[in-house]
């Protein structure tokens, strides 16, 4: 697809077209022809990649598979939590400089919105940080890729596009859950490495490609108690209940009864 403009009354509205809808015009544009609004596009692409940012677990299993050591892993997750927190103060410049050189491509589906990124990339932005004189340069573009997607259904309104995300029957978990669910279930994988393996835990650490203590934890949220879990599973643990909390927080008891105190669940 290709970016182009219209101006009306005044208003600029830019687009994202296909290049049928280019080279033959609305009349005789075949039916696969799209026009979708930019923002709608440009939209996904930033909460897709801010919802990465967030997301510790898929952050380092991201850096992880390009082959970066965990000390160095680690601290582009830190980056990464202090750069989301920023993200909103950013001006429109600082958001393309940052995304211009980790994005590859974006490939709009009919039901789903792919985004190409460069994860050394990533990693040389986070480390480099984004301000208005520090916008990261650009990179190779023969780098390996990853790709992350978006469950967004297109609707046609005329020749106009538009994107809905997920199916609007449906009730989607919130991104905070999703990233706790996501930590619970890579929590329960590294448990039941722990218990299997009769390895130490520091050998268990470098095989999974992280530091002992940011594997221990990791370990911590799968000795919650059974019924928490269930609760985060559900989508239905108390607000303050997030990864990062669960993450952070190194005085968690292995009392159950203690466990439920602590979280207002019993």
């Amino acid at each position: 697809m290709t970016p182009t403009h219209a101006n009306k009354k005044g208003r600029r509205y830019r687009y994202y077209v296909t290049h049928s809808l280019i080279k033959r015009g609305r009349p005789k544009a075949s039916e696969a022809a799209r026009r979708i609004p930019a923002r709608e596009v440009e939209r996904i692409v930033e909460d897709r990649l801010l919802a990465l940012l967030e997301d510790q677990h898929g952050l380092h299993e991201l850096l992880a598979d390009d082959g970066d050591r965990a000390p160095e892993i680690e601290q582009r997750m830190s980056e990464a939590a202090s750069f989301a927190e920023r993200w909103p103060a950013l001006d429109a410049s600082q958001k393309r400089g940052w995304l211009l050189p980790i994005i590859e491509r974006v490939t709009v589906m009919p039901d789903l919105v792919e985004i190409r990124v460069r994860p050394k990339a990533i990693a040389s932005c986070l480390q480099k940080g984004v301000g208005a004189d520090n916008i990261p340069t650009a990179v190779s573009q023969d780098e390996p890729t990853k790709t992350l997607t978006v469950a967004a259904q297109l609707t046609r309104t005329g020749i106009e596009m538009k994107l809905l995300i997920d199916d609007p029957a449906r009730k989607s978990p919130s991104r905070a859950e999703a990233n706790l669910q996501r930590l619970m279930a890579r929590a329960y994988d590294l448990q039941r490495a722990f218990i299997a393996g009769g390895k130490p835990v520091a050998e268990l650490a470098k095989e999974a490609g992280m530091t002992k203590p940011y594997f221990t934890r990791l370990l911590r949220p799968s000795f919650l108690a059974p019924d928490i879990t269930r609760a985060v599973l559900r989508g239905r643990q108390p607000a303050d209940l997030t990864a990062t909390k669960l993450m952070s927080d190194t005085r968690l008891r292995l009392d159950w009864q203690d466990q439920r105190k602590a979280f207002r669940l019993g």
